[in-house]
C-alpha cells in the first residue's frame, strides 16, 4: 500500500497527503537536488499560507469588531416610547421624559447604552435637570 492510499486511509485528504510527502522528502534530503527543491516548495507553500491565514483572521477579526453588539437594542429598531412604557413611569413622567429626549439626542444616544437598572438611574437623573 503506497504513502498516499495509508494517509488517505486515516481520512487526510490530497492537499495534506501533498504536503506530508514533500514534507518527507525534505527529511531525506541528501538524495537528490529534485526532492530539495520539492521540500523547499512545500516549506515556502506552507509558510505563505501561514502568512495568509493570519492576515485573514486578523481581518476577520476587524470586520466582526464592525458588528453591533447583540445584547444591545438597535435604536433604529426599537421603539422609544415602548422602551420608556417599560420603565413603569407615570404618564407624566413619560411625556417629560420624551421631551427631554427631544431637545437633548445625547440623552437618547445614552439612554440606549444603558441596560436595566442602569437604565433607570439613567433615567431618574435627567428628569431631576
Amino acid at each position: 500500500m503506497g504513502t498516499f492510499n495509508l494517509l488517505k486511509n486515516k481520512g487526510l485528504d490530497r492537499t495534506k497527503v501533498f504536503v506530508t510527502r514533500l514534507i518527507c522528502l525534505k527529511k531525506n534530503d541528501g538524495s537528490s537536488s529534485k526532492r530539495s527543491r520539492l521540500a523547499q516548495l512545500a516549506t515556502n507553500f506552507l509558510e505563505s499560507f501561514n502568512s495568509k491565514i493570519k492576515v485573514v483572521s486578523t481581518d476577520l477579526a476587524k470586520v466582526i469588531g464592525k458588528f453591533p453588539d447583540p445584547s444591545k437594542p438597535d435604536p433604529s429598531k426599537s421603539n422609544l416610547v415602548e422602551e420608556i412604557k417599560k420603565l413603569r413611569l407615570t404618564d407624566e413622567d413619560e411625556i417629560d421624559l420624551a421631551i427631554k429626549f427631544s431637545h437633548n439626542q445625547q440623552y437618547e444616544k445614552f439612554f440606549w447604552e444603558f441596560e436595566g437598572s442602569q437604565r433607570m438611574t439613567f433615567v431618574r437623573k435627567i428628569m431631576r435637570m
